[in-house]
């Protein structure tokens, strides 16, 4: 009896922590962003995080980068015709 018992303790330990891995694979992994802006998205993998980015036009022209706060309104698409050549 003492050995069923340690079994089915292992064996619930066991799942317990594959499903803790799988839910930290879930989390960490990057789900598709939807965006009122035009142009293709890309996701850059930096060290501490992931950016996500939109390329639009001709993508050998030269980059602008506008980094900005994350507070409301940080990303209205009204910010768009700075950089909006069409």
């Amino acid at each position: 009896m003492y050995r069923v018992g340690r079994s089915v303790k292992l064996l619930s330990l066991s799942l317990l922590g594959g499903l803790l891995v799988l839910m930290r694979h879930i989390l960490q992994t990057l789900q598709p962003l939807a965006s009122a802006l035009a142009g293709d998205g890309h996701i850059y993998k930096w060290t501490y995080r992931h950016l996500y980015y939109k390329e639009s036009d001709v993508p050998d022209a030269l980059s602008l980068v506008a980094l900005h706060a994350s507070g409301i309104g940080a990303s209205v698409t009204t910010r768009r015709v700075s950089a909006d050549t069409r």
